[in-house]
């Protein structure tokens, strides 16, 4: 998870990066379809991730995730 932070990182800085959370949704959703047995365990989306997106918290700003 901590290499999908540091590439929503990377791709502010270049200015390639849109929107924060249609970035990390579309991260979680990747990871949940690579890893389907994750959606039992709930590991498939960071609940820090979850709710810094719902109060439109920066992930990329927050220290590391």
């Amino acid at each position: 998870m901590k290499k999908i932070v540091e590439t929503a990182r990377g791709r502010k800085k270049s200015g390639a990066l849109e929107n924060e959370a249609d970035f990390f949704t579309g991260a979680m959703t990747m990871y949940l379809a690579l890893n389907p047995e994750s959606e039992s365990t709930g590991e498939w989306v960071p609940i820090s991730w979850f709710m810094a997106i719902l109060r439109g918290e920066s992930l990329i700003e927050k220290e590391a995730v």
